[in-house]
Formats: C-alpha cells, sequence, structure tokens
C-alpha cells in the first residue's frame, strides 16, 4: 500500500515551513496557569518541564470522542488501541508504556492497583473536561509512583450551562448536559453524558473489509457531580463525586465474528479542605471490571484510599500522604493442554485478595531569579510490600530575551508493581516483584513558537511478563528521542506541527514493540467568520515493531487527515460537524485489530 505522500516530503515540508515562518511572526500565546506541574498554580513559563495543555477553547471546537483523539496529536504522545471507542487503549509517553504515566481527574489519582495498564483509558469520557495538563518526563519527585514517564491531569468542568447531542457513523449518538447554581456561598455543578455506539468489529484482518463482520457495540456514562463553598476569602471546602460506567463488545484473538462483552465501573470521590496556605485532601476510588461471558465469574476489583496534608510557605510547598490499595481478583484457573496451549480447561475458580499501605514526605521549590528560573522537587516514599525509595527532580530555565530560553531537567523516579501483577491471576504471583527505576534528562530550547527539545533516559528493573509471572528484567531499558513543536497565528489562520523521532532499546537491543519511531503532527485552523471556523489536522506515523515478541514484525505506515466545522448561529446555539480519517485511509494501528474507516458526525450545542 503506498502512502498519500513520503516520509521524506512530509518532513522536508515541516522543517521548511519552521524556517520560513519562525523568522516573520511571533505565535500568539495566552498567559496560561498549570498546577499538575509542582502540586502548585505556576505559570507555564514558570515551569521547567515540558508541559502542554489543551484548553477549553481546543476542546469545544474540535470535540475530541476520546482521551487518545486529543492527545495523538502532542509531540513525544502516541497511542495503540485494539479496535473503535472503548477498546483497549495504550498510550505511550515518550516511549513508555501507559502505566508510567501518572493520569489525574481532578487531582484524584485514576491509577487503577487491580489492572495492569494504570489508569483506564478507553473509558475517559471528554464530554465534562475544562481542560487537560500535561507534563512530560520523570514526575516521581513531586507525585511519587506510575510518574515516571509524566502526569495527566484531566479537569472537569465547573461553571458550565449547556447541552450537547451529535450523531454520527457506526450509529454513534451522545447527549451531554452541564449545569451550576449557587446557593448560598455554595458553588455546585452538575455536569452528564451518555455515548452509545453500535461501532464496529474490534478484530479484522489486515486488508479486509470490516463490514462483513460483527459489530461490536459501546456504552458509557459519566456523570461528574462538584461544589466549592467559600466561608470566608481564606477557608473553602470542595467535594468531587464522578461516576463512570461502561459497557464494551470485543473479540477473542483472531476471531473477527467472536463476541465478548466486559463491564466496568469507576467512581472517584475527594473532598478538599483549604485554610490559608494549608490544605488537606481525602481521595477515595473504586474500580471494579467483570467479563460477562465465560460461564463462570471473573471480577476484578480494585480501591485507592489516600489522605494528603499540604503547607505552602512563600515559594516552598511541604506535604505528607497516605495511601492504601487494595485488590480482590475472582477469575477461573485452567488446565493447559501441554499438546496445544491454545486448548484450555476451566478448572475452578480463585479467588485472590492483596492490599498494601504507604506513606510519603515531598517538597517542591521554585527560585527567581532576574532571567533565571529553578524548580525542585524531593520525595520520600515508604511501602509496606517493599520498603522505601527516594526521588527528586531539579530544572532550569534562562531567558536569554523576551522571546527565547533554554532549559533543562534532571529527575529520578520510579513505577510500582500493581497489587494485579504481585498475585497474578493469569499465572504464578511474585511477592517479590519490585519497582522500576528511571532517570531520565531532557535538554530544550525555545524561541517565538518554536521549541527544540531533546530526553534521554533509562530504566532498570523493567517489569515484564516472563515465564509464567511479572518478573523484574536485569539490564537497562533506553529511550532517546527529539521532539521539534512550532505554532503561529497569522490574521485569520493559526498553524502548528510537530515531529518526534524515537529511539528505543530493550535489555536485549531489541526495539520496543508499538512505539513509531518517527511522527508527524499537523494542525491547521482557519476562522473564516465571526461565525464559521474550520480545523484540519493530520497525523503522520512510521512504521513500528507490532509484536514484543519479534521485533521484525511491523505495522505499516500510515497518515490520516480529520476535519471539523463550526458554525456560531448566535450567543447561545451553534452546530458543527466532522470527518474523520477524511481521506479514508486504511490502516491498522495494532495487527489484526480494525480501525475506522471514513466517518461523519455531527452535532448541536446549545448554551444556557
Amino acid at each position: 500500500m503506498r502512502p498519500l505522500f513520503s516520509k521524506k516530503v512530509l518532513i522536508t515540508s515541516l522543517f521548511s515551513t519552521l524556517i520560513l515562518t519562525t523568522q516573520s511572526a511571533q505565535a500568539k500565546q495566552l498567559e496560561q496557569i498549570v498546577v499538575s506541574a509542582n502540586k502548585t498554580k505556576q505559570s507555564i513559563k514558570e515551569v521547567t518541564s515540558n508541559v502542554t495543555v489543551i484548553t477549553a477553547a481546543e476542546l469545544d471546537t474540535k470535540h475530541y470522542a476520546s482521551l487518545a483523539d486529543a492527545l495523538k496529536n502532542i509531540a513525544g504522545i502516541s497511542f495503540t488501541r485494539n479496535g473503535g471507542i472503548g477498546a483497549t487503549t495504550s498510550m505511550f509517553v515518550r516511549g513508555s508504556k501507559s502505566n508510567r504515566t501518572l493520569v489525574l481527574v481532578d487531582g484524584i489519582r485514576l491509577q487503577d492497583p487491580s489492572v495492569i495498564s494504570g489508569a483506564d483509558f478507553a473509558n475517559i469520557n471528554l464530554a465534562n473536561v475544562e481542560r487537560i495538563e500535561i507534563i512530560k518526563g520523570a514526575q516521581s519527585g513531586v507525585w511519587g509512583s506510575d510518574a515516571a514517564a509524566g502526569v495527566i491531569n484531566i479537569i472537569t468542568k465547573s461553571n458550565a450551562s449547556e447541552m450537547n447531542l451529535e450523531y454520527g457513523a457506526y450509529n454513534t449518538r451522545k447527549a451531554t448536559i452541564a449545569g451550576n447554581t449557587k446557593i448560598g456561598n455554595t458553588q455546585l455543578s452538575i455536569n452528564a453524558n451518555r455515548t452509545l455506539s453500535d461501532n464496529f468489529s474490534a478484530q479484522a484482518p489486515a486488508y479486509e473489509d470490516i463490514d462483513q463482520f460483527e459489530d461490536d457495540a459501546y456504552q458509557n456514562t459519566n456523570i461528574v457531580i462538584k461544589s466549592k463553598t467559600e466561608f470566608n476569602s481564606e477557608q473553602t471546602l470542595g467535594l468531587l463525586l464522578n461516576h463512570t460506567n461502561s459497557y464494551s463488545e470485543y473479540d477473542d484473538y483472531n476471531a473477527p465474528n467472536s463476541q465478548k462483552r466486559s463491564k466496568t465501573e469507576t467512581d472517584l470521590v475527594g473532598i478538599d479542605y483549604s485554610f490559608k496556605n494549608t490544605k488537606v485532601s481525602v481521595q477515595h476510588s473504586d474500580f471494579k471490571s467483570n467479563q460477562l461471558d465465560e460461564g463462570y465469574t471473573d471480577e476484578v476489583k480494585g480501591q485507592t484510599q489516600s489522605l494528603e496534608v499540604q503547607h505552602k510557605i512563600d515559594s516552598w510547598l511541604l506535604g505528607a500522604l497516605h495511601t492504601k490499595n487494595e485488590t480482590d481478583s475472582e477469575k477461573p484457573n485452567f488446565f493447559y493442554d501441554p499438546n496445544n496451549n491454545w486448548a484450555k480447561t476451566y478448572q475452578n475458580q480463585n479467588i485472590q485478595n492483596t492490599s498494601n499501605h504507604s506513606n510519603a514526605v515531598f517538597v517542591t521549590h521554585q527560585t527567581k531569579f532576574k532571567n533565571l528560573i529553578t524548580n525542585e522537587a524531593l520525595r520520600w516514599d515508604d511501602y509496606s510490600n517493599f520498603g522505601s525509595k527516594v526521588t527528586g527532580k531539579f530544572g532550569i530555565k534562562y531567558f536569554l530575551n523576551d522571546h527565547s530560553s533554554v532549559s533543562a531537567n534532571y529527575g529520578t523516579a520510579y513505577n510500582a508493581p500493581s497489587l494485579i501483577q504481585v498475585i497474578n491471576p493469569w499465572g504464578n504471583s511474585n511477592p517479590d516483584l519490585a519497582p522500576e527505576n528511571t532517570r531520565e534528562w531532557n535538554l530544550s530550547y525555545q524561541f517565538h513558537g518554536l521549541s527544540i527539545t531533546y530526553f534521554d533516559k533509562s530504566v532498570k528493573d523493567l517489569i515484564d511478563w516472563r515465564n509464567n509471572q511479572y518478573q523484574n528484567v536485569e539490564g537497562k531499558t533506553k529511550i532517546q528521542g527529539t521532539e521539534v513543536e512550532y505554532s503561529i497565528s497569522l490574521a485569520d489562520f493559526g498553524f502548528s506541527a510537530n515531529y518526534t523521532h524515537l529511539n528505543t532499546e530493550d535489555s536485549n537491543g531489541a526495539p520496543l514493540a508499538h512505539r513509531p519511531e518517527d511522527q508527524i503532527g499537523i494542525n491547521i485552523d482557519w476562522y473564516a467568520s465571526d461565525k464559521l471556523d474550520v480545523n484540519l489536522s493530520g497525523l503522520w506515523i512510521g512504521k513500528r515493531p507490532d509484536s514484543p515478541y519479534d521485533s521484525e514484525s511491523k505495522t505499516q505506515y500510515y497518515n490520516v487527515w480529520d476535519v471539523v466545522m463550526n458554525y456560531q448561529f448566535n450567543k447561545q446555539f451553534s452546530g458543527y460537524m466532522k470527518v474523520d480519517n477524511l481521506f479514508d485511509e486504511y490502516y491498522q494501528v495494532v495487527g489484526g485489530y480494525a480501525t475506522a474507516e471514513r466517518s461523519i458526525y455531527a452535532g448541536v450545542k446549545v448554551k444556557f
């Protein structure tokens, strides 16, 4: 299959654009505040780490269907998905797997101790989201475990009063409603979304028409309730309830007409009390997943509880944290036919549960001196099942002038084994499983809308599946890469582009599966009038290893373009149409798993 245009032409065109436009204009940027980089409010200019913010305006105009769609055009981030919306989704931040990136929803950890993938990327609903903060690089010095590759903080809406209806390809229907009110000194908001889709077959052999196979339907419901009470100018109380339940159909391996079903349910509860410079947070998360079609109970539950205290003194933030994790697994034991590994017989029910707890203290600090800014963090964690870890990070940024700067960051990080990896209901448990250890440094240069970053990281004691259990692999996994980003605004047009080059190598010298060596993202905005705007975005992915066991097996490179048109009829009423995979490109992200054909969606939004 021949691509629409070659990798060489794409890269040459991108860098020609960078050279020509960098000298002609400066990107228009609004001052943005982030809270995820160092657990305190900071201007992006004062953060030394590599930060990207997906704003409310972008979410409102691009109508992303999933978190993967929102993140796929960001430099250094790639993804795989085993089928359509709601299928198993993996994110790779600078070449690291999903469970090395900490995902937060309004500051609450979405990491599930009962799964091996960390957060459930497949079922994160963006309909109720206000903005997304992405911090790339080792962040354990601030956030502890699971932040070895970075942090993604999803911030939900608090002040919206609107309704959104959408219909489109694969009989996809979406309905969202959001409202807020003030009762005395309490601001209350309620947001709800329901998504239904017939979807398409999760699996399909390469180059086969997906319409000949049965559909794998998907359903998702998300409800967010938030309140903030201001007792006075120095004392506030915040409450959060976030409920998600989903239903997914999927296929057995290499069986596109089979039908399997699963249900998941996630409940996040958060209470924040702030008095002057002190904040106390209590968080509780419940996770549950069920496989429905096996004729026996196949259920896994996870639970996380935490209590955190923070105190700010000038540019210092001091904190202490206690966390407890629990996992309950009720899955079957199987007898495998020694003459045929695919033939398995249900033997009996295997019920396992385990828990751990941890304590942590941390400190973050910021220094400003003329054109120089530094960010520092140091953290100590102590786990009941494997002992203590000390991690930290140091970043420095120097402004050469008003339009350019250089920055460097170094951090140590770790990724604690999830409880489900320890008990391993699919094979042999490994109570001696130890954390992974990561070291990463990066160097960046910014000039107007141009940013160039080089990063280098190594992972020791990588956790991987070996000999029917999860084990720490001897040796180091190495990842290096370069990210180039550019954005500019000219009159009625906006243009941004990025290029990522990635080199990965496991302890045996083989490249890591599913990571593309090269990828390019392009985004063009046209503000045709005060009522009409059009967005065109493209993603080019180079070849990548498709199997962790066969580095020669690769998925073909591809490029996919999407277009969105928004029309503002009046202040309250707007409509939009989006076309995903505009040129109907055939491709597979993971070998044997289907992707969407050209797909058209239309929607209306009413603001109250």
